[in-house]
């Protein structure tokens, strides 16, 4: 018998490797699940974004986000109650969106969502709010570092490259 083994060679460090668990605690989101989504986005806006108006809030939800999840590879972690505790959007290497609702922050959802954009869907940057600092630093800790400031966008966007 033959045993032929490949190794996957990563060009960077992992600093929290995914584990098989944390790979098959995320699971695909199909369009149904949409409305869903956009409940837990506007819930955690809501709550962690205090900078967001109502107005932005509003146009985002009903303007932006509908059209941009058609466009984006969608995973998403649920609870054993099937209830969706967070999210990640991707568009080829950019993590588009990346969101987990405020009562499962801070235990470890982020990480794995994040981990397994950069490491299964392999995304190496993203975008965030120049006003959002618990976001650059929980990036900042996964690894990701300020390239650019996005001048041209309102809000401000900072650029981050892994």
């Amino acid at each position: 018998m033959v045993i032929i083994l490949f190794v996957l060679h990563l060009p960077f460090t992992i600093a929290y490797p995914l584990t098989l668990a944390d790979i098959m605690s995320v699971e695909i989101l199909l369009p149904n699940k949409h409305a869903e989504l956009i409940q837990l986005w506007e819930h955690t806006v809501r709550h962690c974004y205090p900078f967001y108006c109502e107005h932005d809030i509003s146009t985002i939800k009903q303007s932006v986000l509908p059209d941009l999840l058609d466009m984006l590879t969608l995973r998403a972690i649920f609870s054993p109650q099937q209830v969706m505790i967070g999210f990640v959007g991707v568009r080829q290497s950019k993590v588009e969106l990346l969101f987990v609702n405020p009562s499962y922050q801070r235990q470890g959802y982020g990480k794995t969502l994040l981990r397994y954009a950069t490491e299964i869907l392999r995304c190496d940057w993203l975008e965030v709010d120049s006003r959002n600092k618990n976001a650059r630093m929980f990036y900042e800790k996964m690894g990701f570092v300020d390239s650019m400031l996005v001048e041209d966008s309102e809000p401000t966007l900072i650029r981050m490259r892994r």
